[in-house]
């Protein structure tokens, strides 16, 4: 049995809620949204079909660096599965 990933569904639920993105990234196979607050690295979350990706972006030397990226796929369920982190 897999094990899937509630609490972060559970959080982003709550970020696209609270920025009135929610139901566009439920009705949509394509999103792409960006968050950027002071004193933070900007927030992207983002689905393509039945994945989702989370990432924080920070700059180096020019380069965009996602640290983390985390990707899930969005089970038959409805459950989020782990499928990737890269630090």
């Amino acid at each position: 049995m897999k094990q899937h990933s509630s609490e972060m569904k559970k959080a982003i639920t709550e970020i696209l809620r609270g920025h009135n993105q929610l139901e566009k990234f439920l009705a949509d196979d394509e999103f792409h949204y960006r968050i950027e607050r002071e004193s933070f690295l900007p927030l992207v979350i983002e689905r393509h079909g039945q994945q989702v990706t989370v990432t924080h972006y920070a700059e180096q030397n020019g380069d965009l660096i996602a640290d983390p990226d985390m990707e899930f796929l969005i089970g038959a369920d409805g459950e989020w599965y782990p499928v990737a982190l890269q630090m």
